[in-house]
Parts: structure tokens; sequence; C-alpha cells
């Protein structure tokens, strides 16, 4: 913030192709306390010495680049700053190690890359079908937790031979650990097939046969003020399969993307869930909640008549 990196205005979407974040790790902190002696005073200055890496991440916190720096701070008198010197002292030298890697050449690279970077044409896969859902409980049994390294989230089925849909946010960070959660308490193993990052779409595929099954809509299939539920799993692994309801309170879009608002209850954990009709259709797939005080209702999904298209589904 000091330095006019980060984006300062009070966006509610961020764009997924143009937002970066940068993380640093102290390894290393060593204050260095130096006294001077000339004819007839003494002076004493603090001076920091510290390890630090830089990592350069993108919206999902991926990490693209990293760094280490060995960074020594300017001399600091003890008599001019009293109490603050040291932290004044390990300040300036984390801010050189941040100058020196936002000024590196790959660092500048990524910084300067173009957003509308067009995405590679996938083989399409053709979903195998089953016993459709049909209703609530079918929906149910449909529905998934889909745990990862650190934390949860949510899915659901889309084929009777072990194909699902969840948010790429849920498992971006945990590709090659994927535990899948159903309703029986069955545990399976899944495998990141494919994703869209700028839809935060992933698919899933994990080696069983499935009774129920989400059909996948090819167009609009609701309408403002429609009666929605939604299957997650908020906040516990305990909770998992649980429905809420709520309404459609509208159609938003930022930077070409569709978004469905809804004030059913969404909490932690419910990211990747179905959004269902009473019916049992597919409507969306759940993705982000706006929390804070004062803040109630403000959930929003990916309209599921997209998710054929972003993943190269049939």
């Amino acid at each position: 913030m000091k330095y006019k990196y980060t984006d300062s205005t009070n966006t509610i979407f961020k764009s997924k192709s143009n937002s970066s974040y940068l993380s640093a790790k102290i390894s290393k902190l060593d204050i260095q306390l130096v006294h001077q002696r000339a004819a007839r005073t003494t002076m004493a200055f603090v001076k920091a010495d510290v390890g630090i890496e830089w990592s350069f991440l993108d919206f999902y916190g991926q990490n693209l680049y990293k760094r280490k720096f060995d960074a020594v701070s300017g001399e600091f008198s003890i008599d001019y700053n009293k109490k603050e010197t040291a932290t004044m002292a390990v300040n300036d030298a984390i801010s050189k190690s941040f100058l020196n890697f936002i000024n590196d050449q790959k660092v500048q690279d990524f910084l300067s890359k173009e957003s509308n970077v067009i995405a590679p044409k996938m083989e399409v896969i053709e979903l195998s079908k089953g016993n459709a859902v049909s209703n609530l409980e079918d929906a149910i049994k449909a529905a998934l937790t889909v745990k990862v390294k650190e934390g949860h989230g949510s899915g659901f089925v889309v084929s009777n031979d072990g194909y699902l849909i969840t948010n790429f946010h849920v498992v971006a960070n945990s590709k090659d650990e994927i535990t899948v959660l159903t309703k029986e308490g069955k545990s399976l193993n899944a495998k990141l097939i494919r994703q869209n990052e700028d839809l935060d779409l992933a698919l899933l595929k994990v080696d069983n046969t499935f009774e129920k099954h989400f059909n996948l809509p090819d167009k609009k299939n609701y309408s403002m003020g429609d009666d929605i539920f939604v299957i997650g799993t908020p906040k516990s692994i305990e909770l998992g399969n649980t429905m809420s309801k709520g309404i459609i309170s509208g159609d938003r879009e930022r930077e070409g993307i569709k978004l469905i608002q809804t004030d059913a209850s969404i909490n932690g954990g419910n990211s990747g869930g179905p959004m269902i009709s009473k019916k049992g259709e597919v409507l969306g797939v759940v993705n982000a909640k706006l929390s804070g005080f004062g803040i109630e209702g403000l959930g929003f999904a990916i309209p599921a008549d997209l998710i054929s298209e972003a993943l190269s589904l049939k």
C-alpha cells in the first residue's frame, strides 16, 4: 500500500486474470546494536539484517515466482528514535527487499502481462448419463464434500461414472491431495482433470459409480425471484450436505463474467456446491459470499449453463 501497488478501490468482484498478491516469510532476524566512540562522545545506533523470501502469487494463491533476500537496513539512532529504533530498522530492511523484488525482471514481466489471454482449447469430454436428479432428496445424494490439505469445500456429481464439479479456488493449492466425501460417509480420492480459472470452475474425477447425478443445462434455467436451494458443507465437515433456501435476487456481471445473486444462507465451505430448483435442476455453482458487519444475504453463484462450454463438456 505504501508504494501504491495495491488496488485501493472498493471492488466486490476481483479480476481473476488481473489480480496478484505478494507474500513474504522471514527466516532470519538479526538486530545489531552498534556503538561508535569519538573523542568525547559515544553514538549508538541499530541495524537490522533480515533474511526474507518474497513470493508472487496469482488470484488463487498459486505461487508463480519466489526469491530470497538478505536485506540490511540503514543505521537508526537510538538517541533520536528511542523505543521505535529496532522496529524502524526492521521495516527499512523489509522495504529494501520488497523494492528489490518488485523490480526483479520476472516480477515486472508478470505485472506487465496482458490480462485478456485466450485460454487454450480443451478436448471435449463426454459425460455418461445415468439416473438424473429429479427432486431435493436425489439432490442431497448427488452433493459432496471436497476435502483438501487446508480446509474443505463442496461439489456435485455430473455423471454416473464419477465426474464432479467444484470451484477451482477450493482445490487450487491442493491439486495432488483431494478427497471427496459422499453423503453416506464414503471417502474417495479425486483427481483434478481440468480447470477454468476465469470462471473459477474445476472438473474432478473419482473412481466410483453414482446412483444419481445432475444434468448440466445448456441455457439459462432461472428467473428473478425464483425459489432456490443451496447444498453444501458450511464451516465444518460434520455439517456435510446441509440444505438452505432462498431466492434469486439478481443477475450480476463483472468483466464479462456472469453471476447469480442470492439471499440463501452461504458460509465458508459452501463454495463449489450446487444451487438448485425444487425439481433438483442445477441452476448454478455457489462461488462467494460477502461478509462483514451489517452485511446479510449477499451470496453469488456461477450460472450452470456456463459450465459445459467453460470446461469443454458434452
